[in-house]
């Protein structure tokens, strides 16, 4: 028997990496473990188990929200090929709190994630995302020593010194005799 990681190219999800990188990854961390490969697929899961012969399909939970989840995904993919096995396991207690957006947060702000994940991606996720805040703060530093602010989506948005809306910016105009920089009120009544 073999174990096949089958990592999808999930266009619809932002990962921290990409799928060449999260293969590198994967192929490190496994590389001692026999009769197990990492191989990337496309589309749907449960036709890549079909197409590769897979007869089981293992999902891990963390919580009721993923059991949900889950559950509905089994329920279609037993539909589409009624010849693959969905098996569920239940992760432990003590790693119920711990996901990819709670480890992003960690490294963020300098806490060790080596408890969680491997070495070899605690040090790449850390590379990543430290690479990733000096680029924003380097762009931020450019950007206000231009007299420019960000808008939310990452872009300039407003020149501060000539006090007017960049153009493409998506901000409303200015409204007439009121300067940007003025502090707006809000009435309660």
């Amino acid at each position: 028997d073999e174990v096949v990681l089958a990592l999808a190219r999930n266009v619809s999800k932002t990962a921290a990496f990409t799928t060449e990188e999260r293969l590198e990854l994967l192929t490190e961390v496994t590389k001692d473990m026999d009769d197990v490969s990492v191989q990337v697929f496309d589309g749907l899961v449960v036709h890549y188990a079909q197409q590769i012969g897979a007869t089981t399909i293992i999902r891990g939970l963390r919580a009721l929200a993923d059991f949900e989840y889950e559950f509905e995904m089994a329920l279609m993919n037993k539909h589409l090929a009624p010849d693959v096995e969905i098996v569920f396991f239940m992760t432990s207690q003590e790693y119920l709190y711990v996901s990819s957006s709670r480890l992003k947060e960690l490294v963020r702000f300098g806490a060790s994630i080596d408890e969680f994940v491997p070495k070899v991606v605690a040090d790449a996720l850390e590379r990543k995302l430290r690479g990733i805040d000096q680029l924003a703060g380097r762009r931020s530093q450019l950007l206000g020593q231009h007299g420019m602010i960000e808008k939310p989506s990452g872009g300039p948005a407003f020149d501060i010194e000539n006090d007017k809306r960049v153009s493409g910016s998506g901000l409303p105009p200015v409204p007439e005799g009121r300067r940007r920089s003025q502090p707006v009120r809000f009435d309660s009544g």
